[in-house]
């Protein structure tokens, strides 16, 4: 069997984009560095109820969406501290939280963070389909082009590229071998095998955006 250490992560081919355009939870890593950031990521407008549950239990739990500033002014969410709404995102920021404002508990649970994450990606919902605060953390991906919160601006683009949605949810992935501290790179690629996932850098997916929007 061929595993993720025999794999390059250093492009994104067919199966890793279907993989990521389907809904399926993709680890992703930094290839500059063993110890640098390694995630659980999956397309916002496919989050389903066992996709997030599965991205909490092995993850840190901080599961973040990110979202285009434009559409974070539509749905009013401001930054958490320091900048005005109306001001746009000068520099990726976390927004105040949200929970969809129905058909939900209390909004903790992986169904009710799955359906606020998929309405977040959602163009016909709008201000009023969400309250705040919540329990779904949103980075508002700034106007300028400048990288902000480490992978959130990647991994939205990706899906914008897969005809999806600009928006992408991602937590830190917890090392398998000790859960008070995150996972290295080859930790990732141990748990991408174990559980049958892709695994792509974040460079190889900045490529591949590059590549489909002809920069």
């Amino acid at each position: 069997m061929t595993t993720t250490a025999d794999r390059t992560t250093s492009a994104v081919d067919p199966i890793r984009a279907a993989a990521f355009q389907s809904g399926c939870p993709v680890v992703v890593v930094d290839d500059t560095a063993e110890n640098g950031r390694t995630m659980l990521a999956f397309a916002a407008a496919r989050a389903t109820t066992s996709t997030v549950a599965f991205t909490i239990r092995h993850t840190s739990g901080f599961l973040t969406t990110a979202l285009p500033a434009e559409r974070c002014r539509i749905l009013g969410l401001p930054p958490m501290v320091g900048r005005a709404p109306e001001s746009g995102c000068s520099g990726s920021v976390f927004t105040v939280a949200v929970d969809a404002a129905h058909g939900i508990g209390t909004g903790i649970s992986a169904l009710d963070r799955a359906v606020t994450i998929g309405r977040l990606a959602d163009d016909s919902y709008g201000h009023e389909d969400f309250v705040r605060p919540g329990h779904v953390l949103v980075v508002c991906l700034s106007e300028d082009g400048s990288s902000g919160y480490p992978y959130a601006r990647e991994l939205a683009s990706f899906a914008r590229v897969l005809g999806l949605a600009e928006a992408a949810a991602f937590a830190d992935l917890v090392s398998p071998e000790d859960e008070t501290r995150l996972a290295t790179r080859s930790e990732a690629h141990r748990f991408a095998d174990e559980h049958g996932l892709e695994i792509v850098s974040v460079q190889a997916i900045s490529s591949f955006v590059d590549y489909c929007t002809g920069v």
